[in-house]
């Protein structure tokens, strides 16, 4: 962990995409392997009818209804997760679009949200998790409460320093994808 960096400030604002990848990461995430079921089922059910139509064999319905049931259950799961950002955009307190700064220190982040007046300092060893995706990190104070910080306007340096800060104080309450497991 480069000490030098510190501390990062970043400026940015939440867009709707940004809510909606972690809106997305979260569903993806709680349903993992019955997401990869049922896209292992509609590809083996596209090629299979392909071999139908093909000629190739006869046509087994029972295939396809289980394939239509599970394309059925992720468009639910996706519409739900849909309404959720809506709800989203829709609640009070929703911070999407305004100008937020984050001053990160070697032992706590600060958010400052000038249009709902939000100045909170959070101690990075007690959050609960974060995780970081490729455009953006999810920072979880607890179960419900969430700041999204996108990655936009920080260095490649920064997000050096700030993943191996995360790691070090936070162990295995920081997920990525961007750094080798030892």
């Amino acid at each position: 962990m480069d000490k030098n960096v510190f501390p990062i400030e970043h400026k940015y604002t939440v867009t709707v995409s940004d809510l909606r990848k972690t809106a997305y990461f979260g569903l993806v995430r709680e349903s993992n392997k019955a997401f990869l079921a049922m896209f292992v089922i509609l590809a083996f059910a596209l090629v299979y009818g392909i071999a139908v139509y093909s000629g190739l064999t006869q046509a087994n319905m029972l295939i396809f209804f289980i394939a239509g049931a599970y394309l059925i259950w992720g468009l639910i799961k996706f519409a739900g997760a849909e309404k959720r950002v809506r709800l989203n955009l829709k609640a009070e307190g929703n911070t999407i679009g305004m100008e937020t700064k984050l001053t990160v220190s070697k032992d706590d982040m600060r958010f400052e949200i000038g249009g709902h007046k939000i100045d909170n300092r959070y101690v990075i060893k007690n959050l609960a998790a974060v995780f970081e995706l490729a455009a953006l990190y999810m920072v979880y104070l607890d179960g419900e409460h969430m700041f999204i910080v996108p990655k936009r306007g920080l260095d490649d340096g920064q997000k050096d320093a700030l993943r191996g800060l995360l790691r070090a104080r936070l162990g295995n309450r920081f997920w990525t994808r961007f750094e080798k497991k030892q």
